[in-house]
This record gives structure tokens, sequence and C-alpha cells, in this order.
């Protein structure tokens, strides 16, 4: 008998292994199936029960494939597939309801670049950070550049933030923090995002088809919101990478009713400068005077959730993002002093209420943005004179939105924003006890924004959603409508077909700064429009597209048309000594994406992206009104990637290539005796081809029950490859003046680090 309970017992732990590693990771291929079906294969696999109405499911089909490390995963993807939410009542029993803040939100596509990325019935991505897997060149998953990874998205400089969407520019990208608008979305200038990407969030990518609830830019939306589940347990999480040290902490107040969020992250490069620190410095301030400096950069956030009653629940949300350059040196028995200083912070509340077919949705936000530069110039024996930048921007924004379900298939929203913007700038100068203003603008603008949209959908055969937004602006009493239409058409279980048509606009953008400093750092200014001298910027879009999806091959395919009227230049950048005004002109963009995805197994998987751009501007004044290539175009961009993740294991690689940027080749010329630098045609030369491969691996360990953690190595550009990337000219603001040419280069190789715990 003794031996028989040994037996007993060692064969009981093999069995509970053999239970414990077939469902970690869990590897489903369900294609079409009824969701009845698999919640019973489900409730076989982890021993648990589900309970739901009987209607509720009825008819309903679903797809699953993919890896997935938890049931909760598993029933997070259903939730949006089928719009229900799972109840747990204990470990074992689980009850199914209807979902009352996702009506009618389906899935078209389920791990679009791999576990946490879906495509949604309107053609927007949707981003769980919980599930992102490993991103090739990246430790950590960064929000900016992973949206990069997705087709017509392209950042030629290389930076988080200053991507392009289908040929628009940076700023006509809205970015979302929890309702909060953010103007500065990059630390180290760019490189790295502001937001740390291990704060539980989940991230909706817009590239076309917008809902009629976003308004104010009009290439692309960026709406990231951190979790609102309250958490039944304190949770706590440090890290440490090259660039940034981190933490974070959640914790409920009032079990099942409230609790508390917060993260906090640091540059700890004035206490101990790592290479990869240094290498990204080196990208940052090529062609600027800055040397010897102290920089740094932190980020923070709050956040509260409190479910007041069962159909009620508050969010406040508060975010803080700053980054500090002091630069000191001495030149020509000269001391000179820079200080930068960008800070933007906001926060915002939110009430959310959901009924039986109906869900209400109010919020309030702010968003203060602030850049300062001073640079003071000291001669020994002289005196000193100082030179002042200011940016500020005031946002303030109630929004309120109602989304009535009138039937199974049928939903109507209805609501109202209201937009106030305070934005001014300020170029001085003091030399001794006099002040000369250089520069300035102040402007303040409202904008009233009512819409509607109605959404009617068939799973089988037609999906169709239309709406229309029209804003009212203040003072200046201007209106303009934004129709938006977005048209799906499943013709077989293989095949989706999908047309969008946009319109939107913009009434805040920036500008290259027409007082150039000697920093060479952040020379881009916000400013409202004038509805004159700078119009509002109107973008309209239109796109084809088709989804194939069979056994493990996924290909989807868009072609469009963008336009955009309103957009100005400065004719000092392109180098005009007679002609230092602004212009108006349009761009139009003519495009084409491919993504081809492939499962080799469920551990293996690969993707190739390829998109086409060919974008223009013209300007009445400039190149003599003829249409020209825009910096933003890339001509041609190709990504193939690779990932892999064997138990916690995870590796992943990508080779980019793209057609260099479009620059102006320069011309001399004398003129009456004098001697000028021109150009005979803008952008019509492109610099030499850009590419580079990016690698990662991660390795996940758990040292005990309540202490998880991982290690991680990147590299970005792999060979070193030295891209020139950009081309630019100052001087020759008048006659016999010297041109400067300045040269920008890709990063070169780049290690990075990651160590991180969670308890």
């Amino acid at each position: 008998m003794k031996y028989f309970r040994l037996l007993m017992v060692i064969l009981w732990g093999q069995t509970l292994l053999a239970q414990t590693s077939r469902h970690l990771p869990l590897h489903l291929d369900y294609k079409q199936k009824q969701a009845t079906w698999v919640l019973h294969q489900l409730e076989q696999q982890f021993q648990v029960k589900f309970s739901y109405p009987t209607d509720l499911l009825k008819d309903k089909s679903v797809s699953l494939q993919g890896d997935y490390d938890s049931l909760d995963a598993v029933l997070l993807d259903l939730s949006l597939m089928l719009n229900i939410e799972f109840q747990k009542i204990d470990k074992r029993y689980i009850y199914v309801v209807p979902s009352k803040s996702n009506l009618l939100k389906e899935v078209l596509v389920t791990g679009y670049l791999g576990n946490g990325i879906t495509k949604s019935d309107k053609g927007s991505f949707e981003i769980n950070s919980k599930k992102w897997q490993l991103l090739p060149g990246l430790t950590e998953p960064d929000i900016l550049e992973g949206i990069q990874i997705l087709p017509g998205v392209v950042s030629l400089d290389e930076t988080a933030t200053q991507f392009s969407v289908r040929g628009g520019t940076a700023d006509q990208n809205r970015i979302l923090w929890d309702g909060i608008n953010i103007y500065h979305g990059g630390h180290l200038f760019g490189l790295v995002s502001v937001f740390n990407p291990n704060i539980p969030h989940r991230i909706t990518f817009i590239d076309k088809g917008t809902p009629v609830v976003y308004g104010e830019r009009v290439s692309s939306v960026i709406d990231i919101k951190t979790s609102g589940k309250i958490a039944d347990k304190p949770q706590m999480e440090v890290g440490l990478n090259g660039i940034s040290a981190d933490g974070l902490i959640k914790f409920p107040i009032i079990k099942d009713k409230l609790d508390f969020q917060a993260s906090f992250r640091r540059s700890y490069e004035d206490i101990f400068e790592t290479k990869t620190f240094r290498l990204y410095e080196d990208k940052a301030f090529q062609n600027t005077k800055v040397r010897n400096e102290f920089f740094m950069f932190r980020d923070y956030n709050f956040k509260i959730n409190y479910k007041l009653n069962k159909r009620n629940n508050l969010h406040l949300s508060m975010i803080h993002i700053d980054n500090d350059l002091t630069h000191t040196y001495r030149q020509e028995n000269t001391t000179l002093n820079d200080f930068l200083d960008t800070e933007n912070q906001g926060f915002s509340v939110d009430l959310k209420t959901g009924f039986k077919q109906a869900f209400w949705h109010n919020s309030v936000s702010f968003s203060g943005y602030r850049l300062d530069y001073v640079s003071k110039t000291t001669p020994d024996a002289g005196n000193t004179s100082v030179f002042t930048k200011n940016n500020r921007i005031k946002d303030v924004n109630f929004l309120t939105d109602f989304k009535w379900k009138t039937s199974r298939n049928q939903s109507w929203t209805f609501g109202y924003q209201l937009a106030f913007k305070s934005v001014n700038f300020l170029f001085k100068e003091r030399h001794n006890s006099e002040v000369f203003n250089l520069d300035n603008d102040d402007r303040t603008l409202y904008t009233n924004g009512l819409f509607t949209a109605f959404h009617r959908k068939n799973y089988h055969h037609w999906d169709i959603y239309a709406g229309l937004r029209a804003n009212y602006y203040l003072p200046v009493q201007r209106f303009k409508l934004e129709p938006r239409l977005i048209i799906n058409r499943k013709l077989n279980k293989h095949w989706t077909l999908q047309f969008t048509g946009e319109i939107k606009h913009q009434v805040i953008s920036q500008i290259n700064e027409s007082v150039l400093t000697d920093l060479g750092l952040e020379r881009k200014i916000w400013r409202l429009v004038d509805f004159d001298k700078f119009p509002v910027i109107s973008g309209n879009q239109l796109t084809i597209g088709a989804v194939f999806q069979k056994r493990n091959w996924l290909i989807d395919m868009n072609i469009y048309h963008k336009q955009t009227d309103g957009i100005s230049t400065l004719s000092l950048g392109f180098l005009n000594p007679v002609d230092n005004s602004f212009h108006t002109g349009i761009r139009q963009a003519y495009g084409a994406d491919i993504f081809v995805r492939k499962k080799i197994n469920s551990s293996l998987k690969t993707w190739l992206s390829y998109s086409y751009m060919d974008v223009s501007e013209r300007y009445d004044g400039l190149n003599g009104g003829h249409p020209f290539p825009a910096h933003t175009g890339a001509g041609h961009i190709l990504s193939i990637a690779a990932s892999y993740f064997y138990k916690n294991f995870e590796w992943a690689a990508a080779w980019k290539i793209h057609s260099g940027k479009a620059y102006t080749e320069l011309e001399t010329e004398n003129y009456s005796g004098q001697t000028f630098t021109y150009f005979e045609s803008i952008n019509s030369d492109r610099l030499p081809v850009y590419h580079r491969l990016d690698i990662s691996a991660v390795y996940k360990f758990k040292p005990s029950k309540h202490l998880k953690g991982k290690i991680g190595l990147s590299v970005k550009n792999v060979y070193n490859r030295k891209s020139l990337i950009h081309i630019e000219y100052l001087g020759n603001n008048q006659p016999n003046d010297q041109v400067r040419v300045r040269k920008y280069y890709a990063i070169g190789l780049i290690p990075n680090f990651v160590f991180r715990l969670k308890w």
C-alpha cells in the first residue's frame, strides 16, 4: 500500500504538470466556430463553468487563432468579438453578460502582428499592452515605435514621435492619453516615447475610417487608455534599461470599488551614463553646439478607478511629462549658457454609465504644454545678451456621447464636444537694457462639435457605419462639416472588402520657427490658425481594401488617395533670399499598403509589410507653382520580420528598407554683381536608400510563486550602417549670405538591455 500511494502521488503530479504545460501557452485554432462550442471547449480545458442566457450567444460565431498565456487572455478576445463581459463568481464559475461599453464592436483580424494586436471591423488597430509580444529592436513594447511597424507608417528621421501616416506630418497625428491631448510625445528630442510601456493600457490606432467622436487632426489618431479595471490585490513592478528606470504600483483601497495606480520613470544619465544613452545623445545632438550638458527626462501618471454602482464608473487620470537640458561652455573669452525646458501635463475626469441597451460617456480634460528656451551670452568684458523663446498651450475639452443599441445589429451614436484652445509664442532678445520682440502670436479658439453616427451590421453580408460631425468655430463664426463612412462586405469566410471615406479639419499645427536659434533643437512651434494667413487645414481620404484569411495566412491590402489643403511653409526653409514669407498649399498622397502574415507553427510567425507612397506638395509662389515631392513621402517601404516563442524565451528580428527622403540640390548664380545660392527644382533629388536590421531577445523567469521577472537584450542597426537621412540648409537670407549645410545621419549600432521584476 505504501508503494501504491507513492505511485499515485507521482502519477497525479505528472498529470497536473501535463495539464499545466498544455494550458500555458495554449494554442487555439478555431475558425468560425459557434460561440457556445468554444465556451464548452474552454470549460474542459480549464475546468471552469460558464453560465449565460440562452439567447445571448445564439447564432454567434468566432475565430480564435494564436497562443494564449492564460484563460483571461482568451476571455479578453472573446469579450471584444462577442460584445460580452465575463464576471467571475469564484475560481470555477463564470457568468457571461452583455457588454456595457463596447456596443457592436467586432474584430476583423486577431493576432495581426502577434498576440495583442487586432484589426477591428472599422479598420482601426486595437493593441493590448499586456499581450503585446516582443518587437524587433526593442526590449520593451514602446507604443509609438510599435505603431511604426504597421503598414503605411514611417519615421524618416528614426524618432518615436515624428512619424508620418500615409504621407501626413507628425503634428497631424492626434495622441490622447486617457482623453488628454498630448503635444509633446518624445523624450530625448523624440527618440524615446513619453509613455511608459509597462503601464497596462489599450491603444486604438486609426489611420482611416475615423469615428465621428474624434476631431482636431487630419491624419491619424492614437488613443491610449490605461486600465480601468479595479485591482483585486496590490501589484508592484520595477524595471531598468539602458536609458531609464521606472516603477509601477497598483493597489485596491476599497475591495471591488476603489483602487489607485501610479507609475514613475526617469532617466539616470546625471548619475551614470550608459553607452546606450550616450549613443542616443550622439544621434539627438548631432549638428548642434551641445557637447557637455546636463540632460534629464521624466514622466509620471496617476489614476483612480471608482465603481460608484453597477451602472456608473468614475475614472480620474493625471500625466506629467518633463524634459530639461542645461548646457554651458566657453568660446573666445565668452561664457554661453542654454536652458531648455519642455513640459506637457494634464488631467481628465471620466464618467461611464452603462444601461441594458445603451452606454453614456462624459469626460472633461485639460492639457497644458510649455516650452521655454533661454540662451545667455556673457563676454568676459562686456554686457550680457539674452535670447528667449516661449511656446504655451492651454487645452480644455468637454465631451459627452451616448450610444444606443436599437436592435441586435443596429446602433446610434449622438454626441457633443466643446474644445477651448489658447496658444501663444514669443521670441525676444535683450541687449543691455533694451528688449527687442522678434516675433510673437497669441490666439484663442472655441470649437463646438456636434456629431452623430449610425451603425448597421450583418456579419454575413454588409456592415455600414455612417457618421457626420459639424464643427462651429468662435469667435470667427466659421462652420465645417465632416462626413465619415465605413463599409464592410464579407464575400465569404475568407474574403472581406472594405471602403472608407472621411473629411477632417485641424486648427492647431506646428511650424518651423521664423527666428533661427543656434542650439539646433526643438525648432518647431505650435500655433493656432487665423483663418486668413494660416487657414484651417482640411483633409480628406478615400480607401479601398480587402482582407484574406485562410488557415495560417493573412493578407491585408489597401489603396488610398489622401488630400490635405491649407498646409503652410516658410520659404526661408527653401532658400529664397528675396521671399521669406509663409505660403499655403496642397498635399496629395497616393499609396498602397500590403501586409502578409504567415504562421509557420504555434511558436514561429513571419510577416512582410510593403507600402508605396507618392506624396507631393504645391504652393503658389514656390517652384513656379508646380508640384514637388514632399519630405513626408518615403517612396517604397519594405519590412520583413519574424518572431519566435518557446516556453519562456522570445526572439524577434526585422529588416527594413525604404527610399531616401526627397531633398533639394543647390545651385549658385551671379546676378547684378551679387552671388545667389538657389535651387532649380524643390526636392527633385533623393537621399541614398535607407536600411537596417534590428533584433531582440527576452527571457522570462519566475523565481517564486509571487515574483515574476524578465531580462532581455536588443540591438538596433546590427550591421552599423551609416545612413544619411536628412540635409538641412541654413542662411541665404540676404544676397551673398553664406549657406551652411547640415547633414544628419541615422543611429549607429545601439545595444540596450532590460531587467524587470513584478510581484
